[in-house]
């Protein structure tokens, strides 16, 4: 997912970041903000349980948080099967792991699927940074 994502925001300078240094730290920077992936293989089969999130740690959260707090542009992007969606540091913050698909279609800020969706997603960050 990382490499089709670095690829895909190509112009806008995205890298991928490892740092053992400061836990927490995204997996992506580009030239307006970061990047948490998070990616599942499928949806909870029922519409009422909770899509656990277990791999997306308090490190990680509150890094987004404090990030948004001030000032900055940190978002989770989630794939799960071929849904794509993006949320700001707020909503992963408060629900990703604990809310149901409907509410995180709800919450997300973007989302797409298929093939198509990273180039829409560059789309999306460039004219969010406008």
């Amino acid at each position: 997912m990382r490499q089709r994502v670095v690829k895909a925001l190509k112009k806008l300078d995205a890298i991928s970041v490892e740092n053992p240094v400061y836990p927490g730290t995204p997996d992506v920077n580009y030239i307006d903000g970061w990047l948490e992936l998070k990616w599942a293989r499928k949806w909870p089969s029922r519409a009422t349980t909770p899509f656990r999130l277990d791999h997306f740690t308090q490190q990680q959260r509150v890094w987004l948080k404090r990030r948004a707090d001030r000032g900055g542009n940190a978002h989770v992007l989630l794939q799960v099967g071929t849904d794509w969606m993006l949320f700001d540091a707020e909503a992963a913050f408060t629900h990703l792991g604990f809310a149901t698909r409907t509410e995180l279609v709800e919450l997300a800020v973007w989302k797409d699927r298929g093939p198509s969706a990273l180039p829409r997603l560059r789309a999306f960050l460039q004219a969010l940074s406008r």
